[in-house]
């Protein structure tokens, strides 16, 4: 990813990334505007307030948590109309 010039990437639903790989992707790619990581469970938010506050200061972050796992089926709970993760 050094090589590259990146502006804008969408790694949603890019399960195995982890907060190592999006920290060193994130100090090789100086022009990058966002980064869309919905859907990483090993994202923590602890690296996304990091990218937020020290990295990258223009960057826009997508990043919805909880996350469910790739495998995890969803529904939506008829009671509050939101989704949830069916166990």
């Amino acid at each position: 990813l050094g090589v590259c010039q990146f502006i804008s990437l969408v790694l949603s639903g890019c399960y195995q990334l982890t907060d190592k790989s999006v920290l060193a992707m994130a100090h090789t790619q100086p022009f990058l505007e966002e980064i869309y990581i919905s859907g990483c469970i090993r994202i923590s938010p602890a690296t996304v307030r990091y990218l937020q506050d020290s990295t990258i200061r223009r960057l826009y972050i997508d990043h919805k948590i909880p996350n469910a796992l790739p495998d995890a089926l969803m529904a939506r709970n008829l009671d509050t109309g939101l989704f949830e993760q069916v166990r």
